[in-house]
């Protein structure tokens, strides 16, 4: 017998619709923040010839973290299907932060 349950309920449209929607403008909100905030404009990247003197950037960290902490809110779901399109939205969280990253890098090398 099959039985209803709040987990259930949340890999069904539309919860399931409604909250990967939010996960996606949540994050790709968070990710142009990164790049629109003090940390990210005052990024200094480092040049070819200084590569072993590089750090980390903040805002980079704090993205790093931010993909690494999603999985915590989806891998309970039941059903593959659902934690699979949760991690469709994280990668496309990535191409975003990698576009932005390619743009703050072409920018920076042109001034």
């Amino acid at each position: 017998a099959s039985q209803c349950s709040c987990l259930g309920v949340l890999c069904k449209d539309p919860l399931l619709s409604r909250w990967l929607e939010w996960e996606d403008a949540r994050g790709l909100d968070y990710v142009s923040g990164l790049f629109s905030s003090d940390a990210g404009s005052d990024c200094t990247l480092c040049q070819i010839s200084e590569v072993s003197e590089c750090k980390l950037p903040q805002f980079a960290d704090d993205f790093v973290t931010y993909i690494l902490a999603m999985p915590s809110r989806y891998s309970f779901l039941p059903e593959m299907a659902c934690q699979s399109k949760f991690f469709h939205v994280q990668a496309k969280l990535v191409e975003k932060f990698c576009s932005c990253l390619r743009e703050l890098v072409s920018t920076t090398m042109n001034e």
